[in-house]
């Protein structure tokens, strides 16, 4: 037996059974040990516990009820949500208000309104624009896009983004001493809990670090060179390794001030992280993948003896319950295997083909209970736990591409803004994912993301139309968007005559008399003195039928 610590390796002399080969090493604390056996336990006919699944993967809740792009999209920026939104804009607004000469952009707004402002974002992103500058989108030479020109001015785009808030900014300085995530942690919340309860996620989920690019001044402010975006605001996520739907999220704001926020010193923590995650998934069986930041030996126990959740993970080389025989890899050929057996885990430690360096990687499993080398490999001949983890550990990093190839995020030097956009693309990404739940449903995401969108703005398009200040050549473009059922522009019958006030026909030109009524034979205009009998028309032989006033 080999008694493995962290400086030094020797023989246990005193071992009753040398034949039967065990690793330890130290644990977590000086008195307690954790063994490590070469050989594979027996494995018993029936499924591990952990191992039964006894759920359906699939929409739940009110998604249940939702079929069209508009109706899915919509469990996720729910009315409550729209309508906070309009509530804390508004109260903006009127702090704004004074500042501005023109009353016109900058009237409150509605839940009408900011729908439409929410499509537009999110049409940008399926044209590739949400970088663009706002005067190239709104030009009116055939370069930009009509539907944004028709929706609403760009003056007033500009000010409801720029009013655009979360929160009651009266109490905010009170609750920023309590909480950095004041900002946004009402909009934030509400947004998760809706991802909790309309989706059932499959048997793998990923956990890892999403982070939200953002340069400006924000107290958290992460910078993780290993990501796409190296500066930006993390959140940490738990989405679905086959769907990609992102189940649960939380922000890292760093060490709270004193207050409810306040946490001991290990909430941050990748164990506290992980346990807080995987909470809606406790005690489902379910199997976590993650990477070496949030992998430990504690957490992966915990996690199979404390929630039934088994664990897959890749294992930092500075851990203490790694036995230096996993790390030694001079007399070890390429493609080569070591594995170790604990009560509930399994620990492996493989040579990958590699030129340049020669280099081990070492996974803890609590899912998997035997040395198999999955064939598929090849020469390779990899475990069946590295291929494992390779297959469903890039579940966030998949929602990252998505999310960015239609993203509605725009330069912006408030980080509230800024994880209001990324929450605004992951809902385009859950919605979808709603919507491919039923194989009848062909629409690919760009055209889903467009058609949900669009929905968004028609009821601004609607008022719009109806609005006679307007240009004709815009409204006529608005009826040509709108659908059939959709209100059309008026008709000339029922819309009030716009003819400019010109001088009675029959009035001497001294008097300078103008007036809008005219002949209903000879449409000249003619004033009250004149309207009882036009002198041209013979027709005209009463007030009742003779002349029309508007």
């Amino acid at each position: 037996m080999i008694q493995t610590t962290k400086n030094q390796t020797q023989m246990d002399q005193n071992s009753p059974n040398r034949k039967s080969k065990k690793l330890v090493m130290d644990g977590t604390e000086k008195t307690k040990k954790t063994w490590w056996k070469k050989d594979a336990p027996s494995m018993p006919g029936r499924t591990r516990s952990c191992n039964v699944i006894k759920f359906t993967q699939g929409p739940k809740g009110p998604a249940l009820n939702a079929n069209s792009p508009e109706e899915l999209w919509g469990v996720f920026i729910t009315p409550d949500i729209i309508r906070v939104l309009v509530e804390h804009t508004n109260s903006m607004i009127a702090v704004r208000r004074d500042k501005y000469a023109q009353s016109c952009r900058t009237h409150d707004t509605d839940d009408v309104e900011m729908k439409a402002l929410i499509g537009l974002l999110m049409l940008a992103g399926t044209y590739h624009t949400s970088r663009l500058n706002l005067e190239d989108m709104w030009k009116n030479d055939g370069t930009g896009i009509e539907v944004f020109r028709m929706t609403m001015s760009l003056n007033r785009f500009r000010f409801l983004l720029c009013c655009l808030r979360f929160d009651d900014k009266a109490t905010r300085e009170e609750r920023k001493k309590v909480d950095k995530l004041a900002p946004i942690r009402h909009i934030f919340e509400m947004f998760v809990e809706n991802c909790k309860k309309n989706y059932t996620p499959s048997e793998y989920v990923t956990i890892d670090a999403m982070v939200v690019a953002f340069r400006g001044k924000a107290p958290f402010r992460q910078y993780i060179p290993s990501k796409p975006a190296k500066y930006g605001i993390k959140i940490h996520s738990m989405c679905d390794a086959k769907t990609f739907y992102v189940c649960n999220m939380e922000i890292y704001a760093g060490l709270q001030p004193e207050g409810p926020y306040k946490a001991d010193k290990g909430y941050n923590s990748a164990y506290a992280v992980v346990k807080r995650l995987t909470s809606p998934i406790s005690g489902s069986a379910r199997n976590v993948t993650f990477d070496n930041w949030y992998t430990s030996y504690p957490l992966v126990d915990s996690l199979v003896r404390d929630h039934n959740l088994t664990a897959v993970g890749t294992l930092r080389k500075n851990k203490r319950e790694i036995p230096k025989e996993f790390l030694d890899i001079k007399k070890r050929p390429t493609c080569d295997s070591l594995f170790g057996f604990g009560d509930q885990l399994t620990l492996v430690s493989y040579i990958p083909r590699k030129k340049s360096t020669k280099k081990n990687v070492v996974l803890i499993s609590s899912m998997h209970r035997d040395k198999k080398i999955d064939e598929a490999t090849g020469e390779d001949k990899k475990p069946e736990i590295i291929t494992f983890y390779n297959s469903t550990k890039g579940g966030v990093d998949v929602v990252d591409m998505m999310m960015d190839k239609y993203s509605v995020s725009r330069n912006s030097r408030r980080w509230p803004l800024t994880v209001f956009f990324a929450l605004l693309n992951i809902s385009c990404v859950n919605s979808y994912v709603l919507y491919v739940h039923n194989p009848q449903n062909t629409l690919k995401r760009r055209k889903f993301i467009k058609q949900a969108s669009f929905v968004l703005l028609q009821d601004t398009l609607k008022r719009r139309c109806q609005n006679m200040r307007l240009p004709k050549s815009l409204r006529e473009g608005i009826s040509k968007t709108l659908p059939e059922t959709a209100v059309a522009t008026p008709s000339a019958s029922s819309q009030p005559s716009q003819t400019k006030a010109k001088r009675c026909e029959f009035c001497p030109r001294s008097k300078d008399r103008k007036v809008k009524s005219t002949c209903s034979t000879c449409k000249k205009n003619v004033c009250s003195d004149h309207s009882k009998m036009c002198v041209t028309c013979t027709e005209c032989e009463n007030a009742d039928n003779g002349c029309e006033s508007e």
